[in-house]
């Protein structure tokens, strides 16, 4: 019979979200090892989630202690819920703790309120302290964790991409409102940048690549209201060369994947404190057969002849005329970065 595992997911609900979609994929990935139950919090609003964090889910994994006696819980870790994390730390011998590291948080939080970097500093510690395995998706971030504790055991996994279940529900295939865009765009080179804007993704370095090649475009997908709070300079962002195509559901993005030749990574990871990175969106991009231009290092993928990190424009303009076969980089993303391979090296 299978170990019980708790697997808890903090983050809000939202369907299309990349980090929604990566620990759906995880769920499933462990499901392989563990019967898998998903703690998730359902408020929407912040007070809510708060009270469920602090009352109710302590008592949800409690009753499943008395159940099934040792249970494993695998947990993205988060610093807003203080007092789960506590918790965590007070039950830590009467459960295997596993421990998902995906930034350099003291660092996140140094613009924040005092209060907020103090409570972290101490619920991080206490739960790397009363972790079994700690998750760390770079090296640079498992150094960091090792720093704040460090007989606490970190292990690299890298990050892993799957599919929504209904990306590829064909009812929707024909239902997309950006063809004069791909006319416009035809006999161009056709870049591609999706995400949910923040200034660490460094658009306005990837807009100056851009404008610096020659029959070229960029779509840009996501909240165009996002986008330009960003403060890019207008010429940068409002020129024949970029089009902003708003939000898109994944069907209409996985049909502009089709039709583009290259796609951007992020650009500005120093404003994290960051050196390296493995974004979800990068392996969403080699899944469909892109190959992907990023701005600092991927140690999961930087060895790729299909990846190319920037550091200029002549190298960049003999990568982008290299010939690729997308079939190849797909093929590579599904045998080598899907959440069940990456557990299996892990758990193995």
């Amino acid at each position: 019979m299978k170990p019980t595992c708790l697997y808890i997911y903090l983050d809000r609900n939202h369907y299309w979200s990349g980090v929604f979609q990566k620990a759906n994929s995880q769920w499933k990935a462990l499901s392989k090892y563990f019967n898998v139950i998903f703690f998730c919090l359902r408020s929407e609003n912040r007070l809510g989630r708060i009270i469920e964090s602090i009352a109710i889910m302590p008592v949800r994994i409690l009753k499943n202690i008395l159940i099934f006696k040792k249970i494993h819980i695998y947990y993205r870790y988060s610093s807003t819920f203080f007092w789960l994390n506590i918790f965590l730390f007070l039950i830590h011998r009467y459960i295997k703790l596993y421990v998902e590291v995906n930034s350099k948080i003291r660092d996140e939080l140094k613009l924040s309120h005092d209060i907020f970097l103090l409570f972290n500093n101490i619920g991080e510690k206490l739960i790397y302290r009363s972790a079994d395995l700690v998750f760390a998706i770079t090296p640079e971030i498992a150094h960091y964790v090792n720093n704040i504790e460090p007989n606490c055991q970190v292990k690299v996994i890298g990050n892993g991409y799957d599919p929504p279940d209904d990306i590829y529900n064909d009812v929707h295939s024909k239902e997309v409102d950006f063809p004069e865009v791909l006319r416009k765009c035809e006999g161009k080179k056709k870049f591609i940048w999706v995400g949910t804007p923040s200034p660490w993704h460094g658009l306005d370095k990837i807009l100056n690549i851009i404008h610096q090649i020659d029959n070229s475009c960029l779509f840009l997908v996501g909240d165009i209201i996002k986008i330009n709070q960003l403060n890019i300079p207008s010429e940068l962002l409002h020129s024949n060369k970029i089009y902003l195509l708003g939000k898109k559901p994944p069907h209409e993005i996985k049909i502009l994947y089709s039709y583009c030749d290259f796609a951007f990574g992020s650009f500005g990871l120093e404003i994290e404190n960051m050196t390296e990175a493995c974004p979800l969106k990068v392996r969403e991009y080699l899944y469909h057969g892109l190959p992907v231009i990023i701005g600092s290092k991927d140690p999961q993928l930087d060895h790729l002849p299909f990846i190319h990190i920037y550091n200029n424009m002549e190298n960049l303009l003999k990568f982008i005329n290299n010939k690729f076969d997308n079939k190849i980089i797909s093929n590579y993303a599904k045998n080598n970065l899907s959440w069940v391979n990456i557990f299996i090296k892990t758990f193995n």
